[in-house]
């Protein structure tokens, strides 16, 4: 149980990290519209994608890290062969506690 723990929460981080390398350029656009009012597409908005790079894997990395541990917990306290409404409900709440 302890090395399965440990796994998901490898594989939390390394999905965290591997979402912070994907949406990074998109992230950074994104608050570059808002903060200079220019459109989303604008190359000024693409010229530096992975400045705030290190800020960013560390929030993702971390969400994507707690991630899969609270969602193995709650699937662990649902009846066994319960089906997609337990997954979904496992989902969920892992969801709204990492949000959290």
């Amino acid at each position: 149980v302890k090395s399965r723990s440990r796994t998901c929460f490898l594989c939390g981080l390394a999905a965290g990290t591997f979402q912070a390398g994907l949406f990074n350029p998109f992230d950074r656009a994104l608050y570059l519209s808002v903060r200079d009012r220019v459109p989303f597409l604008s190359l000024a908005n693409f010229s530096h994608p992975y400045q705030g790079f290190l800020q960013s894997i560390g929030g993702r990395a971390i969400s994507g890290g707690l991630y899969f541990p609270l969602e193995h917990l709650f699937r662990s306290i649902t009846p066994p062969n319960s089906g997609a409404l337990a997954n979904f409900a496992a989902g969920t709440g892992a969801g709204a506690l990492n949000a959290i």
